[in-house]
């Protein structure tokens, strides 16, 4: 009966020690995390419940808080730990209040049966680490200086995982310069410090610098960065516009920058001078580093006119935006620059035409039909834009003598047409000067001979005179056919008769009463007339004396000497 009692307990002692299991289910350290002053716990679970036990709370090996259940019932507080003990003895737990340093190390709850039983064990590591801190002597910056920032974090003896990584709002791959980990041992902890170097930039304006110590607790400390930066000025109209006369024109502009910019509008009075302008301008957006305005011109100065958009904000130089050219509009105009008339020798011909207006007129060339018709041809035409010059070239048959012109319309009125240009090919053009040289010729022919004549006529007039008063015979007009020189003197000598051939008499002509004829008497009382005719010159046929020219102007008759 004894041997059966004996084997009956060692089945009992057996099977309770196999149903004391702890919280991890092994015998094993679980590792705890904490934070600096904060409260945590951790406990251990039985699958038997029993209420003749005792709990003692070891931290390395050392007791720190007794338990007896019986006499202090659920709980027992010593200082900043708490041992509890719930559901009848199947979970105890403890509390530690504002963790430091010094708690941190490897715990152990031991529960011994006061009855029967074997004693059961749970253990943990408790680490404990403090918030990062980043450390700045200040947070503002002017873009492009350098910032220079340190984060320190503090260990206990017992967190090994201890690395620090810089951030800006969640990315860590900006450009920066990070030293290695700096390490100061204390009494209970060490703190270890990384220091960051990295350039300023307005992208990173209002944006967080974070510090992380990453392991189980990936703490975390931030700073938010404030980046001063000069402005910018962007133009938010078209940059090219063609307008009305007087029409109103809004202008748009958005700056930016920190702090907020002031923008205005400028006007182009020079190749390198701008005016300020001091026009109506309307607030459209606006935030702490950008704006919006919308600026409202009526008065277009001039055909063309440039405008930009300026910002400044004290920090840096004045910003200004890319130019805006406003065109007035304007009524289209044609020149013909092709002097007529056009020679050549085919029939390629090339017509150039100055063409201005706003906008860009359209441009045709014309031409003129037999009828008196302009008809508007196909050719299209090449232009230069520095110029204004738009070149015609016509490959189609024409004929000698055609009219072309130019025409143009930019839709502001109606259609405006150039001077015309005549085609004349080279072969007509050099039968068109000979004749006009022939006519030319033949009247200055007939022009020097009756110069000539008219002076031959006047010398033998002078000198017969001179002979009549050395021979007494006055009244008489005389030429000389002799060749006698009358300028020396000479004796007196009795009149002479007077032949042909020698001093002649000259007869005067007259006209009958109505301007239809003309007529001589001749030295022997002879008379010869002819018909006069509307214009020119008519011959007289006077016999021996030779022929008598009288040239007719206007019905009035003007004596040419015979000879």
């Amino acid at each position: 009966m004894a041997v059966m009692n004996i084997k009956l307990f060692q089945v009992v002692i057996t099977l309770l020690y196999f149903e004391c299991l702890t919280e991890a289910s092994k015998n094993e350290p679980e590792e705890i995390y904490a934070v600096l002053g904060e409260n945590i716990s951790f406990g251990c679970y039985f699958n038997r419940s029993e209420s003749s036990f005792t709990l003692s709370w070891l931290l390395n090996e050392a007791l720190i808080l007794f338990h007896d259940p019986q006499s202090h019932k659920e709980e027992n507080t010593i200082g900043s730990l708490t041992s509890v003990v719930t559901s009848n003895g199947t979970s105890v737990r403890l509390w530690i209040r504002r963790v430091q340093f010094k708690d941190a190390g490897s715990y152990a709850c031991h529960k011994d049966f006061i009855r029967f039983g074997l004693p059961v064990s749970c253990v943990w590591e408790l680490k404990v680490q403090d918030v990062p801190e980043i450390i700045m002597e200040e947070n503002m910056f002017i873009e492009k200086t350098a910032v220079l920032a340190e984060c320190c974090v503090e260990y206990s003896l017992e967190l090994t995982d201890r690395n620090i990584t810089w951030l800006i709002s969640g990315d860590r791959n900006f450009p920066k310069k990070s030293s290695s980990p700096k390490t100061v041992l204390h009494r209970n902890s060490e703190r270890v410090c990384s220091t960051l170097t990295f350039q300023s930039s307005r992208q990173y304006h209002k944006k967080y610098l974070q510090c992380y110590a990453e392991n189980k607790l990936n703490l975390s400390s931030s700073s938010i960065i404030t980046v001063k930066y000069p402005s910018q000025v962007d133009l938010l109209s078209e940059k090219y516009m063609t307008v009305q006369k007087n029409n109103l024109v809004n202008i748009t502009c958005t700056g930016k920058g920190n702090p907020l910019p002031v923008i205005g509008l400028q006007r182009r009075i020079d190749r390198n001078k701008w005016a300020n302008l001091s026009v109506e301008a309307k607030q459209l957006s606006s935030t702490e580093t950008s704006s919006t305005k919308s600026f409202s011109v009526v008065q277009i100065p001039a055909k063309e006119t440039i405008f930009r958009c300026t910002a400044f904000n004290n920090i840096g130089s004045s910003a200004v935006s890319e130019e805006m050219k406003i065109t007035v509009k304007s009524l289209a105009t044609v020149q013909m620059l092709t002097v007529s008339p056009i020679i050549v020798d085919n029939q390629n011909v090339v017509i150039e035409c100055g063409v201005s207006g706003v906008p860009a007129p359209d441009v045709y060339l014309q031409k003129k039909l037999a009828t008196g018709r302009w008809i508007t041809l196909t050719e299209e035409p090449s232009s230069d834009k520095e110029t204004s010059k738009w070149i015609f070239n016509i490959s189609e048959e024409h004929t000698d003598g055609d009219s072309f012109r130019c025409i143009a319309n930019n839709t502001l009125d109606d259609v405006v047409t150039s001077k015309f240009v005549v085609v004349q090919y080279r072969d007509s053009l050099i039968d068109l000067i000979l004749k006009n040289l022939e006519v030319i010729v033949t009247s200055t022919v007939v022009t020097v001979s009756v110069v000539l004549t008219a002076c031959f006529v006047r010398y033998c007039r002078a000198r017969c005179l001179r002979q009549q008063n050395r021979a007494g015979t006055q009244g008489t007009d005389f030429r000389d056919n002799n060749g006698v020189n009358d300028d020396y003197e000479q004796p007196p000598r009795p009149p002479t008769r007077l032949r042909p051939g020698n001093c002649r008499p000259v007869p005067t002509p007259r006209t009958n009463a109505e301007n239809q004829s003309v007529g001589v008497t001749l030295p022997e009382g002879g008379y010869s007339s002819a018909t006069l005719p509307a214009s020119g010159t008519v011959n007289i046929n006077v016999g021996t004396y030779g022929v008598k020219y009288a040239t007719v102007e206007k019905k009035h008759l003007q004596e040419s000497p015979y000879y």
